[in-house]
């Protein structure tokens, strides 16, 4: 947050934890699946896919509103946390699949 130019405050210490909350919860979906399907990423997708983009849109979109509110502070908390939740979105889609398929190229070549 620093980076961006984010004052540390109460709003953005309550953001952390309610945000690994909800965010772990697509990549825990999306490792179940990917266990369930031995590695087929389109599979994966087609399963869990959109049930985690819904879910983590839907909680954007519940934070956003926070956007149209007069007090700055719930202005900062929902703009942060829409945010910081599409992080996690974009991290479980695209940088897990990576990682999961790299972990299992890594084991095939252990087994060789």
């Amino acid at each position: 947050m620093s980076f961006g130019g984010v004052a540390a405050s109460v709003v953005t210490a309550a953001i952390i934890p309610m945000v690994l909350g909800i965010g772990v919860d697509g990549g825990v979906h999306m490792l179940a699946s990917w266990r369930r399907h031995d590695g087929d990423l389109g599979a994966v997708f087609a399963e869990t896919g959109l049930a985690i983009v819904v879910t983590i849109t839907t909680s954007i979109a519940a934070f956003g509103a926070f956007i149209v509110a007069k007090s700055p502070s719930l202005l900062q908390f929902g703009a942060q946390a829409a945010g910081a939740l599409f992080g996690c979105l974009l991290v479980t889609l695209l940088i897990l699949p990576i990682i999961l398929r790299h972990r299992k190229s890594a084991e095939a070549g252990e087994e060789q």
